[in-house]
């Protein structure tokens, strides 16, 4: 949950429709404790997030670029 929500920029509700959870404070725990309790804690876990965000825009960018 804290991936999606994190790297497609999703509001704690719209993350929470997409995994059909009836509440968003499920997402709210897995994103501010689960999510961010890691990346303060787990360097290497920071820095894959980073890159999975990066490899997503990129994709983004070159997808966008190839429609035109």
């Amino acid at each position: 949950m804290y991936l999606v929500n994190r790297l497609c920029h999703l509001k704690f509700h719209e993350t929470a429709t997409h995994f059909v959870v009836k509440t968003y404070g499920i997402v709210c725990w897995a994103c501010l404790c689960a999510g961010l309790g890691k990346q303060t804690t787990d360097p290497r876990f920071k820095k894959r997030v980073e890159q999975e965000a990066t490899l997503i825009k990129d994709f983004s960018l070159s997808r966008s670029l190839s429609l035109n």
